[in-house]
């Protein structure tokens, strides 16, 4: 149970047949936060105690040194091709046939380019995937965003995905029966050189039919054909802000929240921190505390009701400056001004606790905040989620505009 900023967070599956109980010890914590999910009774599950024999506590032991390199890895038999793009270049490669793309990977000498550039080309740079011939890209994101960090190269490990001093990696796997295809386009104003790195495995064409197709869309807010009135402040689905909505069937996996908080300096001055405590405070400034709710298969009321962000992030306690920058297996802070004053990036995955939808999804996070408050001030949301949807299904997301993808950096305080 790692302590990933002021709270404990455990992503850990307990199995249990018949009925599960959890106790504390007394006067330990006093907030708590649990997630379930219920399986027909004819499904079989593994005992806790199977986990605790010889053999479950060295397949743990193993999955201990997984947990410690965190997806920071690739096969000598991957795939490495360079990159030289000037503005309004592609990278493309494909395949035929049916398998599973297995590791994505960007190398970027980092260190040749500036802050401000590294933040340019990494919001600029395009990168879409194509799934079984289909012309609609089922991943359109910027690659910083897709990888988990916006804006500009921070560092950061997760098993999903993550960004070191050699590269930006993702481990998602993805399957497809009629081939694929990646492109990288560069929208910046400057030259993008790296190597593009990429491995996959063969799969039977009768598997990949029936297998879920991986999904990721960079957005701002996009509602659809929900009651976007409902959603104003003062109306019954206010402050709600969606993080995906999704038709068919499938599985919510995560998502990277990139917020853009600035706010002018009060002239008051605060008898603690930079802005004061709890109530004492000289500007209301926080974004967070917004609770995620997920509504499954047409729910009225969300099966998944959480306490704040600060909780489904990994926070917990810790909604005041100074902020800790964490990562983890499953939840990440990579970037964030030591006052909260600026851009923060932040990533939440979903895999053991992942959660499975037969005709549809809606996630929302509250956001309290307008996109312009007080005076002078801002806070803008963007989302990338990840999930995988049925095959036959298309999404409604559409590539974002270069002007709304810029918008948090030319404002940058």
């Amino acid at each position: 149970m790692p302590k990933l900023s002021g709270g404990y967070n455990s992503f850990f599956p307990i199995p249990f047949k018949k009925s599960l109980k959890i106790t504390f010890s007394k006067n330990w914590g006093k907030y708590y936060h649990f997630t379930y999910s219920t399986y027909p009774k004819s499904e079989r599950l593994p005992t806790f105690a199977d986990m605790l024999s010889k053999d479950g506590l060295i397949a743990m032991a193993e999955l201990d040194r997984v947990f410690y390199h965190r997806g920071d890895h690739f096969s000598k038999s991957a795939y490495k091709e360079e990159m030289s793009l000037a503005q309004g270049q592609k990278f493309t490669c494909q395949s035929s046939g049916s398998g599973a793309i297995t590791y994505l990977g960007v190398e970027i000498d980092y260190e040749r380019y500036t802050s401000s550039e590294l933040q340019d080309i990494l919001r600029n740079t395009i990168l879409k995937i194509c799934w079984d011939q289909q012309g609609t890209p089922a991943v359109s994101v910027p690659i910083g965003d897709f990888f988990g960090t916006a804006p500009g190269y921070n560092l950061f490990k997760t098993l999903s995905t993550g960004i070191t001093e050699k590269r930006l990696y993702a481990n998602w796997y993805m399957p497809y029966s009629n081939g694929f295809h990646i492109e990288l386009e560069n929208q910046s104003q400057l030259v993008f050189e790296g190597n593009f790195v990429y491995d996959y495995e063969s799969l039977d064409l009768e598997k990949s039919e029936n297998l879920l197709r991986f999904h990721a869309k960079w957005h701002t807010g996009e509602f659809f054909d929900l009651e976007t009135q409902d959603f104003t402040e003062g109306e019954q689905r206010w402050p709600d802000w969606p993080m995906l909505v999704a038709e068919g069937c499938g599985r919510f996996c995560g998502v990277h929240m990139h917020v853009y908080d600035y706010w002018q300096t009060p002239k008051e001055d605060s008898q603690m921190w930079w802005y004061g405590q709890w109530d004492d405070k000289t500007i209301d400034w926080w974004w967070g505390e917004g609770d995620e709710k997920f509504f499954v298969d047409g729910e009225k009321f969300p099966s998944t009701f959480g306490t704040g962000s600060e909780d489904y992030i990994g926070y917990a306690w810790a909604a005041e400056p100074p902020y800790a920058l964490f990562d983890s297996a499953y939840a990440t802070q990579s970037l964030m001004p030591v006052d909260g004053n600026g851009h923060t990036s932040v990533m939440r995955l979903q895999i053991c606790d992942n959660v499975p939808f037969t005709t549809s999804f809606q996630a929302f996070i509250e956001k309290y905040k307008a996109n312009s408050w007080g005076s002078g001030n801002t806070c803008i949301h963007e989302f990338t989620p990840f999930w995988y949807q049925e095959k036959k299904v298309v999404d409604k997301y559409t590539d974002a505009n270069y002007h709304t993808r810029n918008l948090t950096l030319k404002k940058e305080g």
